[in-house]
Order: structure tokens, then sequence, then C-alpha cells
């Protein structure tokens, strides 16, 4: 911070006069600066959201699956209001790095107390209380640059925050602490280790870059989540129904099944990070088929995938695969069997594991799929004694006529008689639609226009809308879009689209 008495904003763009509230601030940042140990502002110095964010997924790695964190769902808040609070400090308080100074003692001391579950949650239950407390910070940057008087308000809540962290900085790097610090970090850094040594040794498919990629085809946040409220999925999702463990989502060709797909994979994610939704622990694997390409194609490859998720979720499950890696021959884990026995013993031993699978009908070996499901299912058939599977299976494919006998006892979705789905392209038609009564200067009849015969041609297919409403999008001229518009050149189909 600058010792002089006056010192340019870059947000107001002038100069200002130093007042005693700032030089209050200045000696609140300097003390604690002061109280640091040269290891804590070394670690410190260059911390970002992204760190925080990191010691986060680890501590949810070890502890969220025995579920012993009853104050994990309340830091999100604290996160969000520490970002829009080190961003204003910043930007306002022309304050240098004034965000490293919030995250750096964040993650020490949530790696440090991750040790001892009853401090850890304390320290989760305040920032849980912080986080409640602190106004949307972000919404009053107008009256930060208009009146800068209120940048008092900022100071204080930059200074509490300094002071608590103080305070417990103090509590949790007493000397005992440090010697837990020290083996915390060995332990991290050895489960990364292991994770990397098994992930080299399995050479999964990139099933995370499917996943993003099927979820950047939302065209808006809501698209699709009407599938979380269908009432066979709603029961799917609950831990406590009893509902059937297995949902067949069938579609024709370019309905949509992947959109909607992932819409179920990324709430089940959320869920499991925010710690939302249950008292009970549970995992999260998916898999997309892909025809196209070989590695996303086989029986093997959506083990694999699923098994390097499986391992991420569960240290102690970790170990077990890592201690088997090493001892392994160098192709046994491209082994069938091999990675069979691992990732069924892996489901079972969750409470409760979701698997997600799409385009089963892309897949060149879907029947054994079937069956290899079939058979760590039945097992829990034959032991439980009722229908509260430990894996819940949801599969997502074209109807070809095949499988569909070997799925008869799952609960099935029709995606072109689901009403949600038909909202859904109707949305998208009408969103469209205005887009392109705004870029050619249409009269608003044309742009309903457009949206009803879309809508009613698309027969369930939103892929066939996507194609036909950016083509019309991207004429160049009103007259080739008039053209396009004709009902001789309108697609009839798919194909025609």
């Amino acid at each position: 911070m600058a010792s002089s008495l006056t010192e340019t904003s870059p947000s107001a763009g002038g100069t200002q006069t130093r007042t005693d509230s700032d030089l209050v601030f200045d000696k609140a940042v300097a003390k604690f600066k002061s109280r640091l140990n040269r290891t804590q502002a070394n670690q410190f110095a260059n911390c970002t959201l992204d760190d925080v964010r990191d010691q986060i997924r680890h501590i949810q790695n070890r502890h969220g699956s025995q579920r012993r964190l009853r104050n994990m769902d309340r830091l999100s808040k604290f996160v969000e209001g520490m970002d829009q609070l080190g961003k204003v400090v910043e930007v306002f308080l022309n304050l240098h790095n004034g965000v490293a100074l919030i995250w750096g003692p964040i993650k020490f001391l949530l790696l440090v107390a991750s040790n001892w579950v009853d401090s850890l949650d304390s320290l989760l239950g305040v920032y849980g209380q912080i986080g409640e407390a602190l106004p949307d910070l972000t919404r009053y940057e107008h009256i930060y640059k208009e009146y800068p008087y209120v940048h008092t308000h900022l100071e204080s809540y930059y200074c509490d925050i300094l002071e608590f962290h103080s305070n417990a900085l103090d509590v949790f790097a007493r000397p005992d602490q440090k010697d837990a610090e020290r083996d915390l970090i060995a332990h991290q850094s050895r489960i990364d280790q292991q994770y990397s040594t098994v992930e080299s040794k399995i050479d999964p498919p990139n099933y995370h870059e499917d996943y993003e990629i099927a979820s950047q085809k939302r065209f808006q946040n809501t698209s699709g989540r009407w599938i979380l409220s269908h009432p066979l999925v709603s029961d799917w999702l609950d831990h406590s129904s009893k509902a059937n463990g297995k949902i067949y989502l069938s579609g024709i060709p370019g309905a949509g099944k992947t959109v909607l797909t992932s819409s179920i994979i990324g709430h089940l994610r959320d869920r499991r990070s925010s710690g939302r939704g249950s008292a009970d622990s549970f995992s999260v694997s998916y898999f997309y088929f892909k025809h196209h390409q070989p590695k996303k194609s086989s029986l093997l490859s959506m083990l694999l995938g699923l098994l390097a998720q499986l391992v991420a979720q569960d240290e102690s499950l970790l170990d077990h695969v890592y201690q088997a890696c090493r001892s392994a021959e160098p192709r046994q884990f491209q082994s069938l069997d091999e990675v069979s026995r691992h990732v069924s013993m892996a489901l079972q031993s969750q409470p409760r594991s979701f698997v997600i699978i799409d385009g089963l009908d892309e897949c060149t070996e879907a029947s054994r799929v079937l069956d290899w499901f079939e058979s760590i299912m039945s097992t829990q058939d034959d032991t439980s004694g009722d229908t509260d599977f430990n894996i819940r299976l949801f599969i997502s494919g074209q109807r070809d006529g095949i499988l569909e006998s070997q799925m008869s006892h799952y609960t099935r979705i029709d995606l072109e008689t689901s009403s949600g789905h038909d909202q859904d392209i109707e949305a998208f038609a009408e969103t469209m639609a205005i887009k392109i009564r705004e870029r050619f200067s249409l009269n608003p009849e044309i742009e309903r226009d457009i949206a009803v015969r879309v809508t009613s041609k698309a027969g369930g297919m939103f892929l066939y809308a996507q194609l036909v409403l950016n083509n019309l999008l991207s004429q160049t001229s009103k007259y080739d879009l008039k053209q396009e518009l004709k009902a001789e050149t309108f697609p009839e189909g798919l194909e025609q689209a």
C-alpha cells in the first residue's frame, strides 16, 4: 500500500486525498502481514481462487464420502462472497494483490483443519455465517465509483476478514499444527502421485471432454433442466426412494438425448460437490459412447472411464487400485476381467453409485454392456431383498428394436412423448426467431410463424430445429431469408435440414 498522503485510484481516475480511515486501513493490512511467518507469506503471495477450490475438492474426496461435515454446503456462499470482496478491494481500494491475503489464509486453514473433522466443521460453520452476512458487493460498484466515502465500508469488511484470519492462524499454526500441516501436505502429495500412476496405467478415454462438449450444446441455462423434475427421474435421483434403479431414455436421432443426459450428470456433480441433497454419500460416474471413436465404443473403454472417475472420488479405493497397479503387468490393466473386477467392487462399495451412460446404440458391444450391469445389479437383488439398489443406472440411446427386449424391465422415458422436451424445442425456436426478426427487421407475425413452423415440423428432433434456425439466421439478406421460408424450400425432415 502506498505511504504517501495522496494516490491515484485506477477506478476513480483522479487523485484522492487519504483520510484517517484510509490510514487505519493501511495499518490493519500492514499488521496482518507482520504477523505472518516467512513460510506463510510466501505461500499466500500467489494464492488464487483456483487453489482454494482445489483444496475444497481434496476435502470432499477425503471427508465427503463419510458425510461427516454438516457445514460443507455453506462454504460455497462464503467463497463467492470472498471472490467479490477481493475484486472490489483491488479495484476501489487500490490494494495490490489484495485477493492473495484472502485466498492464502483460507487455503491454509482448510488444509490444516481438514485433519480434525470437528475443527474443520466449526471453521466451515464460521465461514458459512460470514458468507450469509456479506451482501452482494458487485451490485454496488456504481456506488463505489460515484461516492468514494463509501469505501470505508469495504475497508471494514476487508479488515474484519483479516482480523478473523489472523486469530485463526494463531490457533491453527501452533507447533503441533505445523507438524500436522506437513503430514497433510505429504498425504495430499501421495494421493496426487497415486492417482497420476493409476490414470497413466489404465489410460482411460477422455470422458470429461465429452461432458464439456455436450454441456455447451445447451442453448441456455434452463435448457434440458425439465428432465430433472420428471417424476421418474426425480425418484431415481432421490436417495430415499425405492424406485426402479434403472432408467432408459429413448429417442429418435437428433432428439437431444445427450444434452439431457449431461443435465443429469451436471446436477449430480454439483450436488456431490456442494454436499446438498442427502445425508448419504454417493459416487457419480458417466460415459459417452462414440461409434466413430474406437476408444469410446466398447465395454472395456466404458469400464476404464468409470474406474478413472471412481478412484478420484474415494481415497481408500484409490489406494486399493494403486497397489494393484504397482504389482500388475504392463498390459494387465487393459484386461477386461481385471478392470471389470475393480469397477464392480468400486460401485458396490459405495452407499449409492449413480452411473450415467449416453449413446448405448453407438456401442459396438451394447448387449454385453447391458449384461455386465445386469450381473452386478442382480447381485444386489439377491442380497438386498428389495429394490433399494445402491447402484442406480441411467442409459440413453436410440431405439433400434433389438436392445429394447433386453431392457424391458427398465423404467422407460420416450423423449418424443415428453411435454418438457417439446417445451424446450419451442423455447429454443422462439429465442432464435427473435434473433432472426432483429437481424432482418421482420414484423412480429413472421417471427411467430418461424417459431411455430419449426416447432411443429421438428417432431421432437432438437437437432432439426437447431439446423433450420441456424440456417435462417445465417442468411445474408432479407431476400435470401424469404426464399428459405417458402413452403417448397422449407425442410420437411432432418435429412433436408
